[in-house]
């Protein structure tokens, strides 16, 4: 019984330790990406002279923007938009389109935004579907064969074993 709440324990501790990582390397993804389009150079290269008021001026829009983004992205989580739309509006980030799409989805209504989720969910499974059926037909004959010779193999191992613990 020890010996199984053990083994319990360390993969609950290993998914957590897998969760964590992965949500702080979702964190500094869209992180960067905020930090990416708030860039100091930003406004170099153009037509313009670059001057301390330019820069000035650049910085200031980029912080009102990173600033309503992080604040459209926290009340849609209140509202209830599903977490991987969340996270694709949040990736797409203030550049690519996010920060308009947050924008627009702050103005739905409930229904709305349970269609909105409802829509997501119904293009996933049908994703969902496409990659399976894909993956079964390049590697389902490949997998099923490897799987038998898997269990052969472990058939296999047993049978030594025994015959190891009986010589």
């Amino acid at each position: 019984a020890l010996k199984s709440v053990s083994s319990a324990v360390e993969k609950a501790k290993s998914k957590f330790d897998s969760l964590k990582s992965s949500a702080s390397q979702l964190a500094d993804s869209v992180k960067s990406g905020v930090l990416s389009a708030a860039n100091i150079t930003r406004g170099a290269g153009g037509d313009k002279p670059v001057t301390v008021g330019t820069i000035m001026g650049g910085l200031t829009a980029s912080r009102d923007k990173a600033t309503a983004f992080a604040d459209a992205l926290k009340r849609l989580k209140k509202k209830g938009l599903s977490k991987g739309l969340l996270q694709q509006v949040a990736e797409a980030g203030i550049e690519g389109g996010g920060l308009e799409t947050a924008g627009a989805l702050l103005t739905a209504s409930g229904s709305e935004l349970q269609s909105v989720n409802s829509l997501q969910g119904q293009i996933s499974k049908a994703a969902t579907s496409a990659g399976k059926t894909t993956a079964s037909a390049v590697y389902g004959a490949q997998l099923k064969s490897q799987e038998r010779l898997v269990k052969a193999l472990d058939k296999l191992e047993d049978t030594l074993k025994k015959a190891t613990k009986k010589g």
